[in-house]
């Protein structure tokens, strides 16, 4: 019963994250790139396929520095600083792999992830951008 309970709260708690990122965040496009290189001999010259685009994502940006808001996140103890972070609730599909993002037809490269993760629900993502 307790274990029940539990869990419970976890999802409570994406679904006030979705409410919320949807209310007060705007669309972005997270985008996976293909690990599969165009010439094996020649990796530099791009992969061959298209990349993936997780859409219909909501999105909220955070300053990272000004009033420090999320300053504490981090890549697994190596600290990298970045533009800013962007919170995604948590989605059906693992984002984990994401390396782009296009936000109001920009795009920023993606120099970490961090995700709450209670149990095996993923609540929330913070992705770390370069501008």
């Amino acid at each position: 019963m307790l274990f029940r309970s539990v869990m419970a709260d976890h999802q409570r708690f994406l679904d006030i994250a979705v409410r919320l990122i949807a209310q007060h965040g705007r669309e972005i496009v997270l985008q996976e790139l293909s690990l599969v290189p165009k010439d094996p001999l020649k990796p530099w010259l791009g992969t061959s396929e298209q990349p993936i685009n997780h859409t219909g994502i909501m999105g909220v940006m955070v300053p990272y520095s000004g009033n420090e808001f999320g300053s504490n996140w981090n890549n697994n103890g190596v600290f990298k600083e970045v533009a800013e972070v962007i919170l995604v609730a948590g989605q059906p599909v693992s984002l984990d792999d994401c390396k782009l993002i296009q936000d109001e037809g920009a795009t920023y490269k993606i120099a970490w992830v961090q995700k709450l993760r209670p149990a095996n629900l993923t609540v929330l993502y913070a992705f770390g951008i370069e501008r």
